[in-house]
């Protein structure tokens, strides 16, 4: 029984902004601190692999989408049945066990180093490359356990009003690694110091988030470790068990829908940055900015910070805006229409050269300058990175909401199934069909699709409420409350504390959460009036 003075101090908490009291969670900041230094680890090492594998193979971009694919192919096979175990056994063990995994690894990239240590040892030049391709397949593998449930874990640390907040400054910080890591730290230590001290160091940070992640709550809801299904046994209950992660996000609209979004946003980055150099120079064309065609491939590649440092901005800028935008009620219209305005940017950031060149012609007698298209270029460019953040935090927001605990580690895992096969088109096409049709071209066919599919869910979206339906309800067959009392989801092994819901047995801690997630809403999906 809590006394008066917890009472006040939980009616004090509740008043503070879901943004400030986040930061007071000690478990969060314990699992955010871990995801930053993991996340600038991991970007990092796709600097390093880069340049490795460009040392190696002379610049071949072969090779160098053989790392890539190499990151991306686990996912394809293998994400679904980790969503499975993450969702059979404890979050807090599954990341000490996927970090102290993943800080292994690392040593087989030691092994890619002529004499690594000082040791008189080194691998032929001939096995350094599948060595790395290798290594990077098993770091890769042990990935897919980890994402999800790090995405499970937080709403597990976090209040249901929280959850916006908390993953506004994952992103943030994803975004942040991706720059600090990447473009950063990669490239000045690698100058500084070479592969070995930097394999060293990141063998250490993932010792670091063994520490943080080792001090998360040791209780967790619906677990009976002792009876957790064992990584080799019960095949086939591990293959319903990933149908039913697919039968629950098929008969959820609005998880579906989230799923395909945050897909897309994530997309649309990659293929900006497979088709960046070639981009910029159909931006600039006509200009000073590329004068010498024979360089201007390399001097491109040199610029793209005028394409992706306005893009970060914008991205930045959005996840510390969307905590204060977006509400319960407006999430999915939000993503919605941010999905529609980045259409809409793409199509801009396509046709601009173009339509600036008829502009300048016709009534200045010139075409603009050079920069006035680089401010144009990072005006759209900020704005198509505000657009991805407003797309992905509601989104994500959305699949933590609308996924029960038991099933959760599987959603995210369909998520990054779907998200991995979308982002090998891409790798293998995106560029080819730039060197045929242009990159501007490119950009206008994707600025097409995405207006497309945004305005398919946008009018989803107005259907429903047309229909006296809340869309930022459970809508009718997308329950998963109706999922568990119809025995469609799996139990997890060991559950022994059931409660009554509805006439139903469910278990007690799906129970309380559905009915966190439903409260004020009436089976149809409609708000009704809390007493």
């Amino acid at each position: 029984m809590s006394s008066p003075n917890q009472v006040a101090e939980g009616k004090a908490d509740s008043l503070v902004k879901p943004v400030e009291s986040v930061l007071r969670n000690r478990n969060f900041l314990r699992l955010w601190i871990a995801q930053a230094v993991s996340m600038s680890a991991q970007n990092m090492i796709n600097y390093i692999l880069i340049a490795q594998v460009s040392a190696i193979t002379n610049g071949s971009a072969v090779a160098v989408s053989g790392v890539i694919l190499c990151f991306s192919i686990p996912s394809i096979i293998f994400a679904a049945i980790a969503g499975v175990f993450v969702d059979r056994t404890s979050k807090r063990r599954m990341l000490i066990i996927t970090n102290v995994l993943r800080a292994i690894s690392i040593l087989g990239y030691f092994l890619t180093i002529q004499h690594p240590l000082g040791l008189p040892f080194a691998l032929p030049v001939a096995a350094t490359l599948p060595l790395i391709y290798v290594t990077t397949f098993a770091f890769a593998t042990i990935s897919q356990f980890f994402t999800p449930a790090e995405a499970a874990t937080i709403p597990l640390l976090v209040r249901r009003e929280q959850l916006i907040s908390a993953n506004a400054y994952f992103n943030l910080t994803l975004t942040v690694a991706q720059l600090a890591g990447f473009a950063v730290l990669g490239p000045i230590l690698v100058r500084l110091f070479g592969y070995e001290p930097l394999y060293f160091l990141i063998f250490v940070m993932y010792i670091i988030c063994v520490g943080l992640v080792y001090f998360l709550p040791q209780k967790e809801p619906v677990r009976d470790v002792s009876k957790t299904v064992g990584f080799g046994q019960n095949v086939g209950k591990v293959v319903e068990e990933v149908k039913e992660g697919w039968s629950f996000i098929r008969s959820s609209r609005v998880v579906m829908t989230a799923i395909v979004h945050l897909s897309i946003a994530a997309t649309l980055l990659m293929i900006l940055a497979v088709i960046g150099p070639k981009l910029l120079i159909e931006f600039f064309a006509g200009t000073k900015m590329f004068p010498d065609p024979d360089t201007a491939a390399q001097e491109a590649s040199k610029n793209l910070i005028y394409l992706i440092v306005p893009g970060a901005v914008g991205m930045v800028a959005g996840v510390l805006s969307v905590s204060r935008i977006a509400k319960e009620h407006n999430r999915e219209a939000l993503v919605n229409y941010s999905l529609l305005g980045a259409g809409v940017t793409l199509m801009l950031l396509a046709i601009a050269n173009f339509g600036l060149g008829i502009l300048g012609n016709t009534f200045l007698g010139h075409n603009f300058s050079t920069t006035t298209l680089l401010i144009i270029l990072g005006v759209l460019t900020f704005g198509l990175g505000v657009m991805n953040s407003f797309i992905q935090v509601p989104s994500q927001t959305i699949l933590q909401e609308y996924s029960p605990e038991e099933i959760r580690g599987r959603v995210f895992s369909a998520y990054q199934t779907m998200l991995n096969v979308l982002l090998i088109f891409p790798l293998l096409f995106a560029a080819v069909i730039a060197d045929i049709i242009g990159a501007l071209w490119t950009m206008a066919i994707l600025a097409v699709i995405v207006i497309a599919v945004g305005a398919y869910t946008t009018l989803l979206y107005h259907r429903h409420l047309a229909m006296g339906q809340n869309p930022g309800a459970l809508p009718p067959g997308s329950k998963p409350r109706e999922l568990i009392e119809q025995g469609s989801l799996t139990a997890i092994g060991g559950v022994t504390d059931y409660k009554e819901v509805d006439g139903a047995k469910t278990t007690t801690a799906a129970a309380d959460q559905l009915d966190d997630m439903t409260a004020g809403a009436d089976p149809a999906g409609q708000d009704v009036p809390k007493e």
